[in-house]
């Protein structure tokens, strides 16, 4: 047990990153007291967990999923980082031109309106299989697209890779351009949020898989779209959910 408690292991590191959100969430109830149930947000915790990711893995364009983090002050966070913005609907659309990101910054992995989120500049898509390339191809002509895939274990990086190339190659035949493959890490990595060596790790082992699949492919890009991990234990929610909106503060 001595060495998961000495200075400097990830154990030890973590609950000091912890201790400084609550201690910053802490300082903000004591000044505002805002009217609850509400969420509240630490900055500097997400900007953390962002720089790690892109430390971990400098070549991959980050994906924030505006689902996973829809409070302006998170999305200029994911925007100082660098991040894309996967929007899920055309409201998550709405909500990031509204914002300030440009349609160019955002690709869009809902399967309705599609023409309409097209028309408003949105030219990159994700997809998640097959389904709906032919729809996609009909109502956003010539549109880029990428392949969504879970986060695969170190015995499985290159048979969800191979699939993903079947199918950025159905829309390549369809005229739409493969743009590249985004891991979603969220759910794989939930456990592990607050552990950076750990995540580190877990990223490290799909980019060798990335590298290996890719070979001659290298004008495929690679997503990494991290989810509600980069969010989670950077919050808290104050108060009993009722079924009304939550109002969200950052700090």
């Amino acid at each position: 047990m001595r060495e998961f408690l000495a200075e400097g292991s990830p154990i030890v590191e973590a609950a000091g990153a912890w201790r400084g959100t609550q201690t910053r969430i802490r300082e903000f109830l004591n000044c505002k007291e805002p009217q609850t149930p509400c969420r509240i947000v630490d900055l500097a915790t997400v900007e953390r967990h962002l720089f790690e990711l892109r430390m971990a893995l400098p070549s991959a364009e980050l994906v924030h999923a505006v689902r996973c983090g829809q409070a302006a002050g998170v999305l200029g966070s994911a925007a100082r980082l660098g991040c894309r913005f996967d929007a899920a609907t055309p409201g998550d659309v709405d909500l990031c031109l509204l914002n300030g990101i440009a349609p160019t910054a955002l690709s869009y992995t809902g399967t309705e309106d599609l023409a309409d989120v097209s028309d408003r500049g949105v030219r990159l898509f994700g997809v998640d299989g097959e389904q709906g390339l032919d729809a996609l191809a009909a109502l956003a002509p010539g549109a880029a697209v990428y392949c969504r895939v879970p986060a695969p274990g170190p015995n499985d990086c290159g048979a969800v890779l191979g699939a993903a190339v079947e199918v950025l190659g159905t829309a390549r035949w369809l005229g739409l351009v493969p743009y590249g493959i985004s891991f979603r890490i969220g759910a794989s990595l939930a456990e592990l949020v607050g552990v950076p060596a750990s995540w580190r790790d877990h990223l490290l082992v799909c980019a060798a898989g990335i590298q290996e699949a890719f070979g001659e492919r290298g004008d495929l890009r690679l997503l990494v779209e991290p989810g509600d991990s980069v969010v989670a234990d950077a919050s808290v929610v104050i108060g009993e959910l009722g079924a009304g909106p939550l109002p969200t503060y950052c700090v």
